[in-house]
């Protein structure tokens, strides 16, 4: 082989179908391809680092999927671009070159493949032919001719047709199946085979064999839900969620089918359903505006799911994609007018916890649940044994206590342990304490006080609350549930005629409707802690006052101090030059409480309809000055349970409860303590590469904490 002819490294972005045509392209062309790979926690930890501020966090993602092709000796780079409202093209053509060459101290080829909707659905076939002929001349194989490059990318196209097919085909079952692992390598598997078939026949053979790997593997399981994912760059590019995996929770720990309604090949097929049945034209004018780019894509997916008969909307975006945020307020604004299915928002980054999404999902998902078949059975069986109380009669009761079901709810500030009666589900015994950095030492003791005052056999323990895993595997827990179900669950029982419930923890502020009993919708706080119980603590602890006798010192005020509750550190800021200014500190007090709630309602309750009864519960409620600013706002009574500080726990309980194991996983009353990490390791079990943390407490009891997916 001359040198002219040798092979040169060519890397392809991952576009996922999209990479299978680049693929069969520059494989046809006879050039050394480095293998798509989609992003996993190396490209997380990559791209922390990588780009400009300005950049979305999307755009950082490829540029470190980029980085990683370089490093790899990637000599021509087929990445994604093309002009249009998102900066990626102008950033790809511009910045994003000269930046890979300096890093990887190399001069390297580029062909920017064109990924605007719009160009693409005008002049499709056109821009695929113009950036395989540039590749051509990139790679020195201008001895292919024009005719062999046509029928490259039709095989090509016929290719990742099938291939989206068989992506959306094997997403869809996924609830359906036992062995998660084996159902995405079938995506592998085919990606390999059709790369390496030649003609029709043999891709279509290779999409039918794949079809029947799946359909082995199937099981008589109907879904939970079904559930869309949209968002531009989520589903076309990044395909499995940058923090964890997403479809594997999705699927096969809450039960849900995920509806595929938006791929590669609808962007390449101006007849395909994400452009047909009027979504395309509708989208437009949902939008008001001749505008493209990721929002006109994302409406269009919305639509298309409703057309899909899809109970929810999962919308995922990326902190500093701009059309992305417009598709938000384009899906929200227009939701009840185009009938659009119930929508989840979700914004993050490389520094968004996949906690913080797993219960907004599960929370989500739960729901969905509800509204589709009016009840479901863990709130039938909670709300059937509730009605124990009032009949049971008082000999029963006192036989009750042989069984008992614990709720534990550890948040970031403080922790709540409560014991039921087993058969009247009658509050017999709770506790809150503040865990002060050792949320594990500070429920060891409490749960070892809690066990002087039971008097019979635990039959379930059910854990919530942000560290609800670490503290679910090493109280062993039955139950392990996200926050907003656990509050909702435990709102209904108490107060059934509830409609709207406010919730102020620690760290995270939630608002949670209710109908008949059970939630219909949530909301909760992004990304400022203005509206939390956090930031009433750290200004006590500034102040010198005790957070108990804020809501007393409060009432002394004649007026609230104007206090800007937008942004913590503004809200300090106001709060320091008030003192300055020699403002009275109940006025301060109470401008702070107000300045709280404000926050409450800018960014959590945002413009929803929220009907009364109104229930306020969290630690926050037992500050007065909360509620009355809470009365004020809306002017009307807001209600505080009389357990309002251990709603958590009391919702964790009844959600053990409900689920009624055989034979419960609680450990004791009595548990030893939890050494330090005694090692960490990270899983190779797939792409998501977890951070593994393995507890061993002093009996030799392991317990491990990190995985994404259950492995652990």
């Amino acid at each position: 082989m001359s040198a002219k002819e040798k092979p040169l490294k060519t890397f392809i972005t991952y576009m996922r179908e999209y990479s299978l045509l680049w693929h069969h392209i520059a494989k046809g062309l006879k050039l050394d391809v480095i293998p798509p790979n989609p992003p996993s926690r190396q490209t997380i930890d990559l791209a922390k680092g990588c780009g400009l501020d300005y950049w979305c966090y999307d755009l950082r993602l490829i540029f470190a999927n980029m980085l990683a092709g370089a490093m790899n000796g990637g000599e021509i780079f087929i990445v994604p671009g093309g002009p249009g409202t998102c900066m990626l093209g102008h950033t790809t053509a511009v910045l994003i070159k000269p930046m890979i060459e300096k890093i990887a101290a190399k001069k390297v080829e580029w062909v920017i493949v064109n990924i605007n909707p719009a160009i693409i659905f005008r002049t499709a076939f056109l821009s695929l032919l113009n950036e395989a002929k540039q590749l051509r001349r990139l790679s020195q194989r201008e001895n292919v001719s024009d005719l062999k490059l046509l029928g490259l990318i039709l095989n090509g196209l016929r290719k990742i047709k099938l291939y989206a097919h068989l992506n959306a085909f094997v997403i869809e079952h996924l609830h359906a199946v036992n062995d998660h692992d084996a159902a995405m390598s079938i995506l592998k598997d085919a990606y390999r085979d059709m790369l390496n078939a030649d003609s029709r026949s043999e891709i279509e053979e290779v999409h039918r064999k794949a079809v029947e790997r799946l359909k082995c593997l199937l099981c008589q399981r109907e879904p939970s839900v079904r559930v869309a994912i949209i968002g531009d760059f989520y589903t076309t590019m990044l395909s499995g969620f940058p923090s964890f995996d997403l479809l594997r929770f999705v699927s096969s720990q809450m039960q849900a089918q995920l509806v595929c309604v938006m791929d590669w090949w609808s962007f390449i097929n101006p007849f395909g359903d994400l452009w047909g049945n009027g979504n395309y034209r509708e989208g437009l004018r949902i939008l008001g505006q001749r505008i493209t780019g990721s929002d006109i894509i994302t409406v269009c997916a919305a639509l298309k799911a409703r057309n899909r008969g899809v109970d929810g909307i999962i919308h995922l975006s990326a902190f500093g994609c701009t059309p992305e945020a417009t598709a938000i307020g384009a899906l929200n604004f227009f939701r009840d007018k185009h009938k659009l299915p119930p929508i989840c928002s979700i914004s993050f980054d490389e520094h968004t916890q996949p906690d913080a999404i797993k219960v907004r999902v599960e929370a989500f998902i739960d729901t969905l649940v509800f509204n589709k078949s009016g009840r479901p059975k863990k709130f039938d069986s909670i709300a059937s044994a509730s009605k124990l109380r009032s009949t049971v009669s008082e000999g029963a009761r006192s036989k009750s206590n042989n069984e008992i079901i614990i709720g534990i709810d550890v948040g970031s500030i403080t922790a709540k342990v409560v014991l039921l009666d087993a058969a009247s589900l009658r509050l017999i015994y709770k506790s809150y304490e503040r865990i002060h950095g050792n949320p594990i030492e500070t429920l060891r003791c409490m749960l070892a006080e809690a066990g002087k005052h039971c008097n019979g056999k635990v039959i379930s323990v059910g854990v919530t609350g942000s560290g609800r895993e670490l503290i679910g595997a090493f109280v062993g827990a039955d139950v392990i549930r996200n926050e907003v179900t656990a509050h909702a669950i435990a709102i209904s029982h108490e107060i059934p005629s509830a409609k709207t419930v406010f919730e102020i923890g620690g760290q995270d502020a939630k608002l949670i409707l209710l109908q008949d009993g059970a939630p219909v919708g949530f909301a909760m706080n992004s990304v400022c802690a203005a509206g939390t119980g956090a930031f009433l603590d750290h200004q006590a602890a500034r102040l010198g006052i005790p957070i108990e006798a804020f809501g007393e010192i409060a009432k002394r005020a004649k007026r609230r101090a104007r206090i800007g509750g937008r942004c913590t550190v503004f809200a300090e800021s106001d709060m320091i030059l008030r003192q300055q200014a020699g403002q009275p500190i109940e006025e301060l007090i109470a401008g702070l409480c107000s300045a709280l709630v404000r926050n409450y309602f800018n960014n959590v309750v945002s413009g929803r309809s929220i009907k009364p009864p109104y229930i306020l519960c969290g630690g926050v409620a037992a500050n007065s000055a909360i509620k009355d600013a809470f009365e004020e706002m809306l002017r009307h009574e807001v209600y505080v349970p009389e357990h309002f500080n251990v709603i958590g726990a009391i919702g964790a309980a009844l959600l053990a409860a409900g689920a009624c194991p055989q034979e419960t996983s609680f450990r004791g009353f009595e548990l030893p303590p939890l050494d330090s990490v005694a090692d960490s390791f990270e899983c190779d079990g797939c792409s998501n590469r977890c951070l593994i943390r393995r507890f061993i407490s002093s009996t030799g009891v392991e317990t491990c904490v990190g995985s994404m997916c259950y492995r652990w």
